[in-house]
């Protein structure tokens, strides 16, 4: 009795180390993958100038003492740019100041859409477009434009004969030849207008914000969109630190069509699961863009 007794003590303890050890080997696993997954398409993540510098640093190779990116933007502007201000210098970039009185931060208000979309709408119709679109708030619905006679059903938005089409990521092998090569640029126009002219801010806007999302569809990377929103903020946050916009956004493009070059992405589309088309506006008649909670669902015409 007492031998039976001590094998399966000893079973027992088998078992708890062999499942201590495949929780080892469990979180060793999950830690490489929130890892793998920190330095996956950093840029298509980073919503701010400090965000984008974090990952153009870690894309050099410095930046060995950062915290992890998720971390990283949980801390303010202030301590952000303390954060980066060394391993910057080690790639020869000067890390701009926060500014006090950001026109980046007063822009998401005063260029807020003047009306919503009518709460009479059904949930699954919409207007069709007749005012410009206008940037969002980060914590207020992507309203671009107003829309009308349109319905969204399933991955598409229908307008009469037009049929927009929810775009995804896609694999290399779905992309020109050239998508990738260093010849391939995002472009983005340059402003040469007034800067208090708020008209003129936003028809710059606009025309950018719509090459930007050509060129993010180019390289296969339309599901992980910047929402319009925040493409503003950065326009003026960029304007406040005396940096270049369509300069900034180029070195985006760089490390991006680097990452999608050797990194693989989901072709499944985004789940639109719940979404109406109050929260969707056009942009142009190429382009359909709706927040539908993490999401910036972009749809094109078919």
């Amino acid at each position: 009795m007492p031998i039976k007794h001590r094998n399966r003590s000893n079973g027992r303890r088998q078992i708890s180390q062999l499942a201590a050890h495949t929780l080892l080997i469990s979180s060793l696993f999950f830690a490489h993958a929130s890892l793998a997954a920190e330095k996956s398409f950093c840029f298509a993540m980073a919503e701010s100038y400090y965000e984008q510098l974090y990952c153009e640093i870690r894309a050099k190779g410095e930046g060995s003492n950062l915290p992890a990116f998720y971390q990283f933007k949980n801390n303010n502007e202030q301590t952000q740019a303390l954060l980066l201000k060394r391993p910057a210098a080690k790639i020869g970039v000067e890390v701009k100041a926060p500014t006090l009185n950001s026109s980046a931060k007063k822009s998401n208000h005063s260029l807020k859409p003047k009306k919503a979309p009518s709460a009479t709408n059904s949930t699954n119709t919409a207007q069709r477009p007749t005012t410009e679109p206008v940037p969002s708030t980060k914590n207020t619905i992507a309203n671009l434009a107003n829309a009308q006679g349109c319905r969204l059903n399933s991955q598409e938005i229908l307008c009469g004969s037009q049929r927009y089409r929810l775009l995804t990521n896609l694999h290399n092998k779905h992309l020109s030849d050239s998508a990738l090569a260093p010849t391939s640029k995002m472009a983005l126009p340059r402003f040469t207008g007034n800067m208090q002219n708020e008209e003129q801010v936003r028809d710059y806007l606009y025309l950018a914000y719509e090459q930007y999302l050509n060129q993010m569809r180019s390289i296969g990377l339309a599901g992980v969109t910047t929402r319009f929103g925040k493409f503003s903020y950065l326009f003026y946050d960029y304007h406040d630190k005396g940096l270049d916009f369509a300069n900034r956004f180029e070195t985006l493009f760089h490390y991006l069509k680097k990452d999608k070059a050797a990194l693989g992405v989901s072709e499944q589309p985004a789940d639109s699961q719940g979404m109406t088309l109050a929260q969707c506006a056009w942009l142009s008649s190429q382009y359909y863009v709706c927040e539908h909670g993490n999401n910036n669902l972009v749809y094109a015409i078919q």
